[in-house]
């Protein structure tokens, strides 16, 4: 990516492209293919399509983008730790080796693509993997799901024997984390330790309003706030945490915008929720996660936006009017493993907005478009299938309203 990208910061003129084939994608899903030549302050994304039928330029408002995709691979084995923050952004870092009683947080510098020093402040801190194990980037996910999914009102310490510290982590370094627990001041070896779930009862992370970028890194890092540049073909960052880093242009391959006009279902809580068993076991709804608490998946295909909810279940959302169109996929996810079948269907203030649809395990999953334009009060259904309540694993993917 060669280009200047600059999301809520100063105008700068852009000339040169951000990469071979790069892919700006629109909220309702609509894909303009070209080469982008820059996003100003005010969100306007300008792109030089190269598809049939488009004007020689266009220019989309931030607003209505979803996301900007480059020409750019991710690195197979970035070096560093892994450190995820409260506002969902992950650092790719090198832990320094300050006693963490006597500094403000976590003081760690950039591993790979990020090279600055910053001190991560203890609220802020969610969770910490120790990287170097060879394990691949599929089982450092798995790690990390499993330690945010801890409701720890302390810090947890996953060690390798299976055994799990509890306490409060003082120091960590390059070669061991430093726990203090009831038992006393135990040390416990990098090798032996596979990550941190840090304590959730710290100052609670708010998102600012407005439109943010969400940065995502050839080393997996991912930061959240704005992005300018470039100044001797670097970027910077600066994170909603007030961290800041600087970056190559060629190290970025996605920017991702939220804060528009798109709002996600799933960071929504719902007025209500009505959950009715075929049989006695109740299934929660879930937020970007299967019924299971798996990621969404259907028909081979995952998703990182959604709702997973188990027949019968209704959720209703007081959206006041505020919104033109509500879109959605929706399936069986692919944890029943071809069973199950689910009818969904959407109502807006009382009146039918989408007629009960069918949907079976093991089928593609179907758009859901439908106006919501005046309505204050949406429901979505899943209801049981001619399966009754086996397998009825429905999934709303990326469900998303726009505003009008």
């Amino acid at each position: 990516m060669r280009t200047t990208l600059l999301v809520l910061a100063l105008v700068v003129g852009l000339t040169e492209p951000l990469g071979a084939l790069d892919t700006v994608t629109r909220i309702d899903d609509e894909k303009v293919v070209g080469i982008v030549t820059g996003v100003d302050s005010s969100g306007v994304v300008t792109i030089t399509p190269t598809m049939p039928g488009k004007p020689p330029v266009m220019r989309i408002p931030a607003s209505e983008v979803l996301s900007v995709r480059f020409d750019v691979p991710l690195i197979a084995n970035p070096a560093g730790d892994l450190l995820v923050l409260a506002s969902g952004e992950r650092y790719r870092i090198s832990v320094r080796p300050e006693l963490m009683s006597a500094q403000p947080g976590v003081v760690c510098s950039g591993a790979d693509v990020l090279k600055e020093t910053n001190s991560m402040a203890f609220a802020n801190l969610r969770a910490y993997v120790p990287g170097g194990r060879g394990a691949g980037a599929k089982a450092e996910h798995a790690v990390v799901d499993e330690l945010l999914s801890f409701e720890n009102d302390r810090d947890v310490v996953a060690m390798a024997n299976g055994d799990r510290l509890t306490g409060v982590v003082e120091l960590l370094a390059p070669t061991q984390a430093v726990v203090s627990a009831k038992v006393g001041r135990v040390p416990v070896p990098r090798d032996l330790l596979v990550g941190i779930a840090f304590s959730k009862t710290l100052r609670p992370y708010t998102e600012p309003e407005g439109l943010l970028a969400e940065t995502r890194l050839t080393d997996g890092s991912v930061v959240v706030g704005s992005i300018a540049g470039p100044i001797g073909g670097r970027y910077t960052l600066r994170s909603v945490l007030r961290y800041r880093w600087e970056v190559q242009a060629k190290t970025i391959r996605e920017v991702r915008f939220r804060g528009g006009k798109l709002v996600w279902l799933s960071d929504l809580e719902p007025a209500k929720v009505e959950m009715t068993p075929f049989f006695n076991r109740s299934w929660p709804y879930r937020k970007n996660r299967s019924v299971w608490g798996k990621p969404l998946s259907v028909k081979g295909v995952v998703y990182e936006r959604g709702l997973g909810v188990h027949s019968r279940t209704e959720l209703t959302y007081d959206i006041g009017g505020e919104f033109a169109t509500f879109i959605a996929d929706i399936g069986i996810d692919d944890e029943t493993r071809g069973e199950g079948s689910a009818v969904f269907s959407v109502r807006g203030d009382g009146a039918t907005l989408l007629p009960q649809v069918e949907m079976s395990g093991g089928q593609k999953p179907r758009r859901v478009k439908v106006s919501v334009a005046g309505v204050r009060q949406l429901k979505l259904l899943v209801d049981f299938g001619k399966d009754q309540g086996v397998g009825d694993h429905g999934d709303w993917l990326n469900a998303r309203l726009i505003r009008k």
